[in-house]
């Protein structure tokens, strides 16, 4: 039969050690036997699949053993090489993980090759869950919240409860296999778009009407009673640039004003803020919000009153591109 004992403190222990357990007192021998699991989960008595499990570590190959600790829970390389409770060498380690991905009992996250110790090993049960709970948590949150790009990539990992490394390469296997679009510190399904409504579409009509119209000096999203989720729905769809927390532009006049903010630059040296106001004929205090947005985006750099390029632009002609 087979016994799972819990110990009071950790023992050093083998696959393959001898055991034998003796009553103190009065002195007994109760029994002893082999062991073939140092390392498992809590069993639940009487499970089928439980006890075959064990029958096949007990005399299994290593491809048996190495699968009995991957079922367990997704296991990176470098723990599964080096770990001796397993009593296999690194060798026949890499031998069972490449004979179990080519029968498909397990799934080799992206970047990873037999033999290096990088990446995790998951078994093809977990990757199927783990798809399944992502597209699930992905799908819920696009319901709740329609104007946002996808969910933010801690909060899923958190949501997941998986380690960060785990989290990373998970999500990009994921990705390759078009089960979700990881971009921009977001992650969000393929099929899912952003898309207003017909009341919001009439709601930020005359919004970006104004902005169209007067592109260096833009009423405030507030004025037209647009709330912050909606401006930057409409910021990813690319509509506007928010350039500070009430400012936003068309795209086109953002361009406008890097583009003369840089030839002014280029041709005196250096460009201050009543220069900027006065070259796109608008207040100070949209002139402050675009040079501080340019400063952010590296495109330019502020000394003092003035402006010069970014180091990283020092040069050249080439502007970063828009986000």
């Amino acid at each position: 039969g087979w016994v799972q004992f819990r110990f009071a403190r950790p023992i050093a222990a083998l696959r393959g050690d001898r055991f034998i357990i003796r009553r103190p007192s009065p002195s007994e021998t109760i029994g002893g036997g082999e062991i073939v699991d140092p390392d498992p989960a809590r069993h639940r008595r009487f499970r089928p699949e439980v006890l075959s499990d064990l029958d096949r570590l007990a005399g299994g190959t290593a491809a048996d053993i190495v699968f009995a600790a991957i079922a367990e829970r997704p296991r990176s390389m470098r723990v599964l090489v080096a770990d001796p409770a397993a009593g296999l060498s690194a060798d026949q380690v890499e031998r069972a993980v490449t004979e179990l991905a080519e029968n498909g009992s397990v799934v080799l996250l992206p970047g990873q090759r037999i033999g290096e110790t990088a990446g995790y090993v998951l078994s093809a049960a977990h990757w199927r869950a783990f798809l399944e709970r992502m597209a699930l948590d992905l799908a819920e949150f696009h319901r709740a919240y329609p104007l946002r790009r996808g969910v933010p990539r801690e909060a899923l990992r958190h949501n997941l409860g998986l380690d960060p490394p785990l989290f990373d390469a998970a999500v990009a296997a994921a990705a390759i296999a078009d089960v979700l679009v990881d971009e921009q510190g977001t992650i969000r399904l393929p099929s899912f778009q952003i898309a207003l409504n017909a009341s919001q579409e009439a709601a930020v009509a005359p919004f970006l009407a104004a902005v169209a119209s007067q592109p260096f000096s833009p009423p405030a999203p507030a004025t037209f009673g647009l709330d912050g989720e909606l401006v930057v729905a409409l910021e990813h769809l690319g509509l506007v640039v928010r350039v500070s927390a009430d400012v936003a532009l068309a795209g086109a006049a953002l361009d406008i004003a890097r583009a003369g903010t840089l030839a002014t630059i280029d041709r005196e040296g250096s460009i201050s803020l009543s220069q900027f106001r006065d070259q796109f004929q608008t207040s100070r205090k949209y002139a402050q919000a675009v040079l501080e947005y340019l400063d952010r985006q590296r495109v330019t750099r502020r000394i003092g009153d003035e402006r010069i390029r970014f180091a990283a632009n020092s040069g050249s002609d080439d502007l970063k591109e828009r986000p």
